[in-house]
């Protein structure tokens, strides 16, 4: 089993069949993609860059085709939940299983046709639509899925929460107003009272990238969080981890 089966796992049967449906018709429609967790959800790469990921919530399935994904489909999506680049489909639903398939034969006709671009255009272009992938995510959905990775092995929210405020200069109340307001990963960190100066000499490797040498200054926040808790939940003491 790889990191994707053990995410799929460990959810209930019925949503186990859901999540383990969508991923077969990822598979099976683009053969050539590539998975992994990335953020803490299942994450699926077509020629070295993110092309769609999936993550089980309380209440839904969360799909994320890229803000193009679903934009392509507004019509038909009038009976989900969307938001910019993301759909919800409710567990007390059929999963629409064509319309996921339909997507993602978009989303790859799309990708081979930006392939097929001029690379110094290609390059632009990656720099206004990528970006806002990541840092576009409501960091109220990203939170849960922090605490739940650390929860699973063991470690508690309330570490996930010390590392956060360690990282970022949050407390409780300001961090729990973020969440309310519903505020993206971008403007989280961008808005955080103070990112901890030690915080460059957090080092090492998280969704395939070097920490370290991530030159973008809020994708590089992003990581550092990212290790800090993959290392939580690998079991690393909290005073290592936040670098007493």
């Amino acid at each position: 089993m790889n990191e994707v089966d053990n995410y799929i796992t460990s959810f209930p049967v019925d949503v186990q069949n859901r999540l383990a449906a969508i991923r077969a018709i990822i598979h099976e429609e683009v053969p050539q993609v590539t998975e992994r967790i990335c953020m803490n959800m299942p994450t699926f790469e077509l020629n070295g860059k993110w092309f769609v990921h999936f993550a089980a919530f309380s209440k839904h399935i969360g799909f994320y085709p890229q803000p193009e994904g679903v934009a392509a489909f507004s019509d038909r999506l009038i009976d989900y939940k969307t938001s910019k680049g993301a759909i919800q489909f409710p567990l007390s639903k059929p999963l629409p299983l064509d319309l996921v398939r339909e997507i993602v034969r978009y989303r790859a006709k799309m990708d081979e046709t930006n392939s097929k671009k001029p690379s110094n255009k290609r390059i632009i272009e990656q720099s206004v639509i990528e970006k806002p992938k990541v840092f576009s995510m409501s960091f109220a959905k990203v939170y849960p899925l922090l605490v739940s990775k650390v929860k699973k092995k063991g470690g508690l929210k309330s570490d996930v929460d010390s590392i956060i405020y360690w990282l970022t200069g949050y407390d409780q109340l300001s961090m729990e107003k973020q969440i309310a307001c519903g505020v993206d990963i971008k403007t989280f960190f961008d808005e955080a009272p103070q990112i901890n100066p030690n915080a460059a000499s957090i080092k090492g490797v998280v969704c395939g990238v070097r920490v370290e040498e991530i030159k973008d200054e809020t994708m590089q926040k992003i990581r550092f969080l990212d290790k800090m808790i993959d290392e939580l939940a690998k079991g690393k003491s909290l005073n290592k981890i936040l670098r007493k």
